[in-house]
């Protein structure tokens, strides 16, 4: 956190700071949802049933909120 953040305490955030050299030809592009669901190896038809019943910002946040299971396992493997 950075030491110009109050938190708590209404106190007002610093302004970032510019980068002097900055690039005009670069763009990023936003993820959408399904390709979040797809990177954390959801599939189709979890992509498919979640979008019948959520809003596209809840979708990133469902996504978000998951882990990949092979990852974890071998987290888990590592530990035990």
């Amino acid at each position: 956190i950075s030491p110009g953040l109050m938190t708590m305490q209404g106190g007002e955030r610093q302004p970032l700071v510019e980068h002097e050299e900055r690039e005009s030809n670069v763009r990023i592009r936003k993820l959408t949802p399904r390709e979040c669901f797809a990177l954390m190896d959801f599939n189709e038809g979890s992509y498919e049933r979640a979008c019948e019943v959520n809003s596209p910002n809840q979708l990133y946040k469902q996504a978000g909120n998951s882990i990949v299971v092979d990852v974890l396992y071998y987290i888990f493997e590592q530990m035990f």
